[in-house]
């Protein structure tokens, strides 16, 4: 599973999180991680390094979570939201 050209992030990971349950599937939280991370577009993989202060694939399934939200409220607030 893949993020749109013209898919916003949240719409990405609300649609990602909707399959893993549909799929009646259970991974580990790195194997999802991984997963999800797979799925982002490779130029806003790199500005979520840069925002974050770091490599986010380093960080626990958990942890990137809050991050992602984190990044998208204040990209919310700034800009009125975030699309490839």
């Amino acid at each position: 599973m893949t993020m749109g050209n013209d898919e916003y992030l949240e719409d990405y990971e609300e649609r990602f999180q909707l399959n893993y349950k549909r799929a009646r599937c259970k991974l580990d939280p790195e194997s999802l991680k991984l997963v999800l991370l797979r799925g982002i577009l490779e130029d806003l993989l790199d500005t979520f390094h840069l925002l974050a202060g770091g490599d986010i694939h380093q960080l626990s399934y958990e942890d990137l979570k809050i991050v992602l939200e984190t990044i998208l409220e204040q990209l919310e607030r700034k800009v009125g939201g975030i699309n490839p």
